[in-house]
């Protein structure tokens, strides 16, 4: 497993933000202790550095055992340079949500206090974090709260600026999506996040919530003939819809699956379609679990039964037990509308017994081939990894038949023997479906190569290997999920994504006279990620805006890179009109120097991402890392753009480039 540096974070924002959903994914990332306005630290808005301190030889403290520690308070903003003077590796997370909102959700949660302006006592309420916010001169507690929002954000946006490595913005909306709670992590330097999208925490004691309280997942594949009954079934449950979604998960059917399932999404807006196009009945189950937005995730096949009372039943069994799993009635009420409600409460099965050990840092459960239901609130349950049944498993990153025999000494609860005596049974099909190694496979290094006369040409052998990491059947080298643009050198142990109009030709000329490249100049290549986990990647970055124009003057202007027709080049010379053909286009598979940034970059691995605007420092510091001889570098693929690239935008079309390369901006925290 790769493993990061201990890192201390500091989350911020105005409060009334999302600040406990953001230590809560904080908290949830692997060995993390992450607080929510940690207990005893409650500090003034000015000239509290000896708590500071207190609270910093506590995170340097605790970052001896644990690799993510921190707080996460509105109150630090005005000690961030305080923090870097201490430790210049801290690292700053600020939530921004709307001023309305915020506003709004003040007056709304604290309606006897006054926090912002200087008081007696005798209208407002007294209150223990008086002292915690700035004051203002002003007429109103809301006109309070509003110059509160301006001051933070324009401190917020000058600590960004002077400090773009250690301090970022999010909106707060990053946290409701998988991309931006990847943003997040990434930007403090997670390689292996756990994400918690779906989860919302309000701050009356922590409390999760969700966005309904079932989430009914039908996994299917060519069954599109199915599909229809047990999707009518699902949606005439007795509950109300606002307390269920469904979720059809489609394993890459070449049948009517898609069609129907969407036109059916339309009568239906309870019900959701996901495509998966990797096969593989655990692929499917994780692809639903990480989908579902509800408190409880249940799994039914595509060619049952519902009865109408199903989840009526399951909610009540929940209101009286809130079992951390179980299945979801006996198999055959699905085949049988006559069974009593009776005699189904009598007969459901409650694993009691296989509840896990908190903070273990893994967990097993071998369960019948029945339709389950699982706690998506329960902490140590995260991973859906269901192989030969369903198996609940948090792998810790470890790959290794002895590792995993080893790590599941101390796994079970009780029944120790009668549980165990699957494992067996469990390893072996996790080894056929190339999810662990077998103890004998030897790992081979040097996978990818390029020819030496043909340095964009991978070898006999590497293009073998290609075959087999496209087909998804390489069953110990974990293909990576998407193909890149790699630069690769075994000697240094470096892996270079490539994105074009990035100092791709400069670093590129570089690297070539200063080290041996395995793997020069490839395109479109799958590596194996376990081959290459040691492996130091980076990357480099550009703002959307100027990379876009950068790209329209080098590709249109200086060349027909695109081979447009006469009359379409013609055209092509006014940059709006370039745009509206880079709006026709699929951002995430078009061409190279036009997609989105994100998506030419492994985000799940990557060790370091440079940027264009400081490309001089940032790529100093990878070359003394890897120790690799610097002197002045080349400026390679000139353009002739005079002009700064704002000069080139209208407002509008500025607005439009940012819809079109939004999940860059929000990774990458770019502004115009």
């Amino acid at each position: 497993m790769k493993k990061y540096q201990s890192q201390i974070v500091i989350g911020l924002g105005t409060g009334r933000c999302g600040t406990m959903s953001l230590a809560y994914l904080l908290n949830w990332q692997e060995n993390s202790k992450v607080y929510h306005e940690k207990a005893g630290n409650r500090i003034s808005w000015q000239g509290d550095e000896k708590t500071i301190d207190k609270f910093f030889h506590w995170a340097s403290e605790v970052a001896k055992q644990k690799q993510l520690v921190g707080d996460v308070a509105f109150y630090y903003l005005n000690y961030v340079e305080y923090f870097l003077s201490l430790n210049p590796h801290i690292k700053f997370v600020c939530l921004q949500r709307d001023r309305t909102s915020t506003v709004a959700s003040y007056k709304k949660h604290s309606p006897d206090t006054n926090r912002w302006m200087q008081h007696d006592g005798t209208f407002w309420r007294k209150n223990k974090w008086d002292n915690c916010f700035p004051k203002y001169d002003v007429l109103s507690k809301e006109e309070g709260i509003e110059r509160y929002w301006d001051d933070y954000y324009l401190t917020a946006n000058e600590f960004q600026t002077k400090y773009p490595d250690s301090f970022r913005i999010f909106q707060t909306s990053a946290l409701n999506t998988e991309v931006g709670q990847r943003a997040i992590l990434a930007f403090i330097g997670i390689e292996n996040p756990r994400l918690s999208v779906g989860i919302h925490l309000n701050s009356v004691g922590g409390i999760k919530t969700y966005s309904t309280r079932f989430s009914v997942i039908i996994c299917t594949h060519n069954h599109a003939y199915l599909l229809k009954n047990v999707l009518s079934d699902v949606c005439q449950q007795s509950i109300g819809h606002s307390e269920f979604e469904v979720i059809v998960v489609d394993n890459n059917s070449t049948d009517e699956t898609r069609f129907f399932t969407e036109s059916f999404c339309q009568r239906s807006p309870n019900v959701r379609y996901c495509f998966e196009a990797k096969q593989g009945i655990f692929r499917v189950r994780r692809h639903g679990w990480r989908e579902a937005r509800g408190q409880y995730v249940v799994y039914i096949d595509d060619d049952c039964q519902v009865p109408i009372q199903w989840l009526t039943i399951t909610n009540d069994i929940v209101e009286q037990h809130a079992p951390t799993m179980f299945s979801v009635l006996p198999y055959y009420t699905f085949y049988d509308h006559s069974m009593k409600y009776e005699d189904v409460m009598k007969d459901s099965h409650f694993l009691d017994n296989y509840k896990p050990k908190l903070n273990n840092d893994w967990q097993l459960h071998w369960l019948d081939d029945q339709p389950m239901l699982f706690s998506k609130s329960h902490d140590g349950l995260h991973l859906l990894n269901p192989v030969a049944g369903f198996i609940w498993t948090c792998c810790d990153g470890k790959t290794n038949v002895r590792e995993i025999k080893d790590a599941l000494q101390e796994v079970f609860v009780e029944n120790q023997d009668e549980v165990a005596k699957d494992l067996p049974n469990v390893l072996e099909s996790w080894q056929e479906n190339g999810l662990i190694c077998p103890d004998d496979v030897p790992i081979e290094k040097n996978y990818l190569k390029t020819k030496l006369n043909h340095p964009a040409q991978l070898d006999t052998k590497s293009q073998q290997l290609q075959h087999v990491l496209r087909k998804n059947s390489a069953k110990y080298l974990t293909p990576a999920s998407h193909p890149y643009f790699l630069t690769i050198s075994d000697t240094k142990k470096l892996m270079w994504f490539r994105v074009p109009k990035v100092c791709t030709r400069t670093i590129y000329e570089h690297l070539k006279q200063n080290i041996y490249l395995n793997c020069a100049h490839s395109s479109n290549v799958h590596y194996p990620i376990n081959l290459y986990k040691d492996y130091f990647k980076f990357a480099f970055v550009r703002n959307p805006w100027d990379r876009l124009l950068s790209c329209w003057v080098q590709r249109v202007i200086d060349s027909n890179y695109f081979q447009f027709n006469e009359s379409e080049y013609e055209k092509m010379q006014n940059f709006e009109n370039f745009f509206n053909y880079v709006s026709s286009l699929n951002i995430e598979t078009c061409d190279r120097h036009l997609r989105l940034q994100s998506k030419l970059i492994d985000l799940n691995w990557i060790d370091f991402v440079g940027r264009f605007e400081t490309f001089a420092e940032d790529y100093k510091t990878i070359c003394r890392k890897l120790d690799i001889p610097l002197d002045k570098l080349p400026h390679k693929n000139k353009s002739s753009k005079t002009k700064h690239y704002k000069e080139f935008y209208t407002e509008a079309l500025r607005n439009k480039v940012y819809q079109i390369y939004l999940k860059d901006i929000q990774i990458f925290g770019y502004k115009f």
